[in-house]
C-alpha cells in the first residue's frame, strides 16, 4: 500500500503568473515541476505581481485556485491581516510549512507570531532566506532591519525553524545573524528547470569588433546596473548594452539613466522594461553575453538561463558559479577589479564566431550538466520527508 503524499504549505510574497520578482519565483516554479508528483502543494501568496496593485488576469482572489498543478489562495491586499491569515492556515490542512522569504512581513512574519501567540497549530516549518541574509541585501533599509533583528532575537520569532540555504557562503551569512545549529541547516542548491524540452545547440552570429551585452534583472542597487555601466567606460570598438527588468528602485534606475548619459558614442544603452520568464531563453539568445555583475547572488536562477540558452556570462565573483574560464562558459571577477572587467570586456569586442562558439557550447555544458544531477531533486525530497514524520 502506498504512503499518502505528504502536504507542504508554502507560504511566499510572489509566485505565478508574476514574474517580476525574478529568482523566488523560479525557485518555487522548478520545486513544484519536480516535486508535485510526490508531494502535494498548496500556496498562499498575494495577488498581484512585484510592484503592482492589479490583481492577476485569470484567478479568482481570496479563494483556492487551481493553477500550474497545485493549489493556489491569492490573497486581496484587505485581507493581509493577521486574522485572516491565522484562519486560512489554521483551516488548511498540512504537514510542513515552506516560507520563501524572511522578512515579509504578511506571510512570514504574521504566521510566525500566530504560533508564537499559539493561534495557529504548529507544524514543521523550513524558511529559505533567498538571499536576504547577505550583508549588501541588510544594508536596505538598515535601520529598521536591525531594529527588528533585535525584537526578532527577543522574542525567539525565528527559533524552531530548519532553514534551507543554497550554499555554505549563504549558511555563514545566515550564521552571522542567529545563532542557528548545523542540524537546523540544509545545504542543497536550488532546484534547476525541469529538462522535459530539446536543448537545441546555439550557433554563433558574433562579429569581430562587435559586441552585444544584456542585462536582466530587477532593477535595484543589489544588481549592480550601475556598476555594470562604470565598467562600460572602458569598453573599445561596437558595443550594445540591453537591459531588461522592473524598476523596483525607481531612484537607483533614474541614478543609472543619468550616468547612462556620460558613457562614449560607441556604447549603445537601450532598456526594454520586464520580460516574462517565458521570453527569457528568447531574448538571451540575442546577445552575445550576460553582462551580470551582481554584488550578491545567493543562486543566480538568470544565470543558469543564459548557460542553458548557449550564452555565456561575464559576472562578479559574488555568486556561486566561479572558476567559469576553467569551463569556457564565461567569466566571474572579482567584484572591486575595475581592470579586469575592462579587460575582459575589450577582449570579448575582438572575439570572432569561432572563438564565441566554444563559449557557447561551454556554456551550455555547464547547464546540462547541473540539470541533469538528480542528487538535488533527491536532497530537497528527503527534507520535506523527514520533517513530516
Amino acid at each position: 500500500m502506498n504512503k499518502p503524499k505528504i502536504t507542504v504549505l508554502i507560504l511566499t510574497p510572489y509566485f505565478l503568473p508574476g514574474y517580476k520578482a525574478g529568482g523566488p519565483i523560479q525557485s518555487l516554479r522548478n520545486l513544484i515541476s519536480h516535486l508535485s508528483n510526490r508531494i502535494n502543494f498548496k500556496i498562499i501568496t498575494p495577488d498581484h505581481d512585484l510592484g503592482e496593485k492589479k490583481t492577476y488576469s485569470g484567478i479568482t482572489s481570496d479563494r483556492w485556485n487551481r493553477v500550474y498543478g497545485v493549489d493556489v489562495f491569492y490573497l486581496s491586499d484587505k485581507n493581509m491581516t493577521l486574522p485572516k491569515i491565522g484562519h486560512l492556515i489554521k483551516h488548511t490542512n498540512h504537514d510542513v510549512r515552506y516560507y520563501n522569504s524572511f522578512f515579509y512581513p504578511y506571510l512570514t512574519i504574521y504566521p510566525l507570531l500566530l504560533e508564537k501567540m499559539r493561534r495557529i497549530p504548529r507544524r514543521p516549518s523550513i524558511l529559505a532566506p533567498r538571499g536576504e541574509m547577505a550583508p549588501r541585501a541588510l544594508q536596505l533599509n538598515k535601520s529598521k532591519k536591525k531594529i527588528f533583528l533585535g525584537v526578532a532575537r527577543l522574542l525567539n520569532l525565528y527559533s524552531n525553524l530548519h532553514w534551507q540555504v543554497s550554499s555554505k557562503h549563504e549558511k555563514e551569512q545566515l550564521r552571522n545573524i542567529f545563532s542557528v545549529d548545523n542540524n537546523h541547516i540544509e545545504i542543497i542548491p536550488n532546484l534547476p528547470p525541469r529538462l522535459d524540452f530539446e536543448v537545441k545547440p546555439r550557433k554563433s552570429s558574433k562579429e569581430s569588433g562587435k559586441v552585444r551585452l544584456v542585462f536582466i534583472s530587477r532593477i535595484a542597487p543589489i544588481k549592480n546596473l550601475y556598476g555594470a555601466l562604470t565598467f562600460l567606460k572602458e569598453a573599445r570598438g561596437q558595443v550594445t548594452f540591453d537591459i531588461y527588468g522592473p524598476k523596483e528602485d525607481r531612484t537607483y534606475f533614474d541614478l543609472c539613466m543619468r550616468l547612462k548619459k556620460e558613457l562614449p558614442k560607441n556604447i549603445l544603452i537601450n532598456y526594454h522594461g520586464p520580460v516574462s520568464h517565458d521570453q527569457v531563453s528568447t531574448v538571451l539568445q540575442q546577445y552575445d553575453f550576460l553582462f551580470f555583475p551582481s554584488k550578491d547572488e545567493n543562486f543566480g536562477h538568470i544565470i543558469l538561463e543564459a548557460f542553458l540558452s548557449g550564452t555565456p556570462v561575464i559576472i562578479s565573483d559574488r555568486t556561486p558559479w566561479l572558476e567559469l574560464d576553467k569551463y569556457q562558459a564565461g567569466w566571474a571577477i572579482e567584484l572591486e577589479d575595475r581592470q579586469r572587467f575592462a579587460e575582459v570586456l575589450n577582449y570579448c569586442v575582438k572575439m570572432n564566431t569561432s572563438e564565441h562558439q566554444k563559449l557557447c557550447e561551454g556554456a551550455m555544458n555547464v547547464a546540462l550538466n547541473y540539470l541533469n544531477d538528480g542528487r538535488i531533486v533527491e536532497k530537497t525530497f528527503e527534507m520535506f520527508a523527514r520533517l513530516a514524520r
